[in-house]
């Protein structure tokens, strides 16, 4: 039995890997062997240096002894490194808020259009619509008198919408240009016009609606830089000949 990796007085053999692999199952999908390796040996090497260093905490940390009995050694690995890598208590935001401004543009709004758009419910009803709408809708009251000209006694026809939509709001504007200016299309099989006055394009969603996703993330990165610091604390060697037998067996 080979040892595959050692790093401080730790060491994996190969059938450990080999348990390892099959009780974590695959990180990464893929039919090339010497990727799939090697990605199970960075989140191998991962995890148990987190391991390794949570069973050294109170070694490291002996001023926090007496918190060991209050908290779980991995929230306290997490305090420990947020303080370490950020140098800030978790109440504080302001690490949160500059990274918020750091990756803001990874969450952004949809498009939207403000538009008016006037529905005619009377299929085939294209020519009168765009007649009225070409007649009245420069006039101040253009509205009103478009309703009048369409409109039956007992039934309003023409069907006026003005707002802000995205196109998850309005899917059935999605067969025209969304750019400024009148359009023609159809609206469930009825003739419509929409005029668009202003095209919303996408920016950064304020922080307070994205503050969990951003929290998530922030989480993670500081887990990772952890992890990337106590890697270049324990240096991971990697015995090649061993490596190259699992990658040859895989091939």
């Amino acid at each position: 039995e080979g040892t595959l990796y050692r790093f401080a007085d730790q060491q994996m053999s190969n059938n450990a890997f080999a348990t390892f692999v099959k009780n974590r199952g695959p990180v990464i999908k893929t039919d090339e062997p010497d990727l799939f390796v090697d990605a199970m040996i960075k989140a191998s090497t991962d995890e148990r240096i987190l391991m390794y260093e949570d069973s050294r905490l109170e070694e490291k940390y002996p001023e926090i002894t007496d918190l060991v009995n209050d908290f779980s050694d991995d929230i306290l690995a997490f305090e420990i490194s947020e303080l370490k890598m950020w140098g800030q208590r978790e109440s504080d935001t302001t690490g949160l808020e500059e990274f918020y401004e750091a990756n803001k543009n990874d969450y952004l709004s949809a498009q939207s259009i403000n538009a008016k758009i006037y529905t005619y419910l009377v299929r085939g009803g294209d020519k009168a619509l765009s007649k009225a709408y070409n007649k009245y809708s420069r006039k101040a009251d253009g509205d009103k008198l478009m309703g009048n000209k369409l409109n039956s006694k007992n039934d309003t026809l023409l069907i006026i919408e003005q707002g802000t939509w995205e196109l998850a709001d309005k899917p059935e504007l999605g067969g025209i240009n969304w750019e400024r200016g009148t359009k023609k299309t159809t609206i469930n099989g009825y003739p419509s016009i929409v005029r668009i006055t202003e095209v919303n394009r996408p920016r950064p969603l304020p922080f307070a609606d994205v503050r969990e996703l951003i929290l998530e993330r922030f989480i993670q990165t500081i887990g990772n830089r952890w992890v990337e610091q106590l890697k270049a604390d324990y240096p991971v060697k990697v015995d090649n000949s061993v490596l190259e037998n699992i990658k040859n067996e895989l091939r």
